[in-house]
């Protein structure tokens, strides 16, 4: 009874406390599920285990030969390459807005085995100008219009034929 009335006195204190309960509750759990998230969970490629990233010459990037020495070395199932450090401008007909974009290898996709909710990845016969969109790419700017894939998006000027 004193400490309910004690609390009914000062509601600033009451306030200050729900808070900050609140806030360290929400904190744990958004860490918690980031760690299981990144830390934990197994990629969402074909083979998993059998994955293995190599980086050459600290940041920066390997030349295409070395990705093609490797591929015939023999040594190894696959090799496919990223580049996940880019811009593009991105024309949605009405403006023009800078995205990140990564650009991959031919063979990324079957690679990888990487699942594709509509469509497919890029395939080693594809031209150029193939677009892969991301899952929140496609919700938030198409609308999660599964109707989209084949049609073209324009990047950096040029048009881009979409297979996801």
């Amino acid at each position: 009874m004193y400490a309910a009335r004690g609390l009914r006195r000062s509601p600033v204190l009451v306030l200050t406390a729900l808070l900050s309960l609140g806030l360290g509750i929400g904190v744990n759990a958004t860490m918690f599920s980031l760690g299981v998230e990144f830390l934990l969970s197994e990629p969402s490629v074909r083979d998993g285990g059998s994955l293995v990233s190599v980086e050459f010459g600290g940041n920066s990037h390997s030349p295409v030969k070395v990705g093609d020495f490797l591929r015939s070395s023999g040594l190894f199932a696959d090799v496919t390459g990223e580049n996940e450090e880019n811009v593009s401008n991105f024309n949605d007909g009405v403006e023009t807005r800078q995205i990140f974009s990564v650009y991959t290898a031919k063979n990324y996709f079957t690679a990888l085995g990487v699942p594709m909710l509509h469509g497919r990845g890029i395939l080693t016969d594809d031209p150029n100008e193939v677009a892969v969109l991301s899952y929140a790419f496609w919700r938030k700017r198409f609308n999660a219009d599964p109707a989209v894939v084949g049609r073209t998006i324009n990047l950096d000027g040029r048009d881009r034929r979409r297979t996801w």
